[in-house]
């Protein structure tokens, strides 16, 4: 398994923005995230990335620190 999301959720504020989410991806495996403005693809991969606080849940990413860094780069340069 190279990423394993189990039941996150993350919230700005009041408001939750992700709830009971849950995802695995293989080795190989080709994961496509889409969906309209607004409904949380960004916060998905800035929670996998480490870069907002989860309220629950758990993310397991195997990956080099240097993917991560330059996916966070990518994701944050989009803002």
């Amino acid at each position: 398994m190279i990423l394993s999301i189990d039941n996150i959720s993350v919230s700005y504020g009041a408001t939750k923005v992700l709830h009971n989410f849950s995802l695995r991806a293989k080795q190989g495996q080709v994961v496509a995230i889409v969906g309209r403005n607004g409904c949380s693809k960004t916060t998905l991969l800035k929670a996998i990335i480490g870069d907002v606080a989860l309220q629950q849940g758990q993310i397991t990413l195997v990956a080099s620190r240097s993917n991560v860094e330059a996916y966070k780069s990518q994701i944050c340069s989009n803002d």
